[in-house]
């Protein structure tokens, strides 16, 4: 029983390879886990986002180095735009005074 894909597999891979359909069933308990760790544990909802997404991204087969890699440049990107608003902001504030 020869499979037509088994040389492509590399000797080291993950133990789960995500499919599209595994995809969304890990955002989808993502989500239920965000709703859950805000309504009932009452967790900040910045720190709920931050675990989820880190749960997100080891249930898709990514390393816990590669989760809190993409979990910092998304956070650093968002922060960045962020930060560029609230400057505009002040400074567009500080000329209609």
């Amino acid at each position: 029983a020869h499979h037509h894909d088994d040389h492509a597999a590399p000797a080291r891979r993950a133990p789960r390879l995500p499919s599209p359909a595994m995809a969304l069933v890990s955002v989808a308990l993502g989500l239920a886990l965000l709703l859950a760790l805000v309504l009932w544990a009452r967790l900040d909802a910045f720190f709920a986002l931050l675990l989820t997404a880190a749960a997100v991204g080891l249930m898709n087969g990514m390393g816990p180095l590669a989760v809190l890699d993409a979990v910092l440049r998304g956070l650093g990107g968002t922060l960045g735009g962020v930060l560029l608003v609230l400057v505009f902001g002040a400074m567009l504030g500080k000329l209609l005074e």
